[in-house]
């Protein structure tokens, strides 16, 4: 679970990171599909840091069926739209 943590938190950092780099110095050139799918990633890996910790964690569950319905959605869009 220590691994799982260190990745969560490196997601975390790009995540502010690519923010910052957004709003105050230039326009990142990434599809908002793309957006999507790296919150979802970060939704199932949360959850699944969650799920770890405790074995009935209701909170882990929905992180990762959040994640997992928002990543079905993003592949739907792309493939069918």
């Amino acid at each position: 679970m220590k691994a799982l943590r260190i990745v969560n938190i490196a997601l975390a950092i790009t995540a502010v990171l690519g923010f910052l780099y957004h709003f105050f110095v230039d326009d990142l050139p990434i599809p908002i599909n793309g957006l999507f799918l790296y919150v979802s990633v970060m939704f199932v890996s949360l959850g699944l840091e969650k799920l770890g910790e405790s074995r009935a964690s209701l909170q882990g569950l929905l992180y990762v069926l959040m994640g997992m319905t928002a990543a079905v959605v993003v592949v739907i869009r792309e493939v069918f739209l």
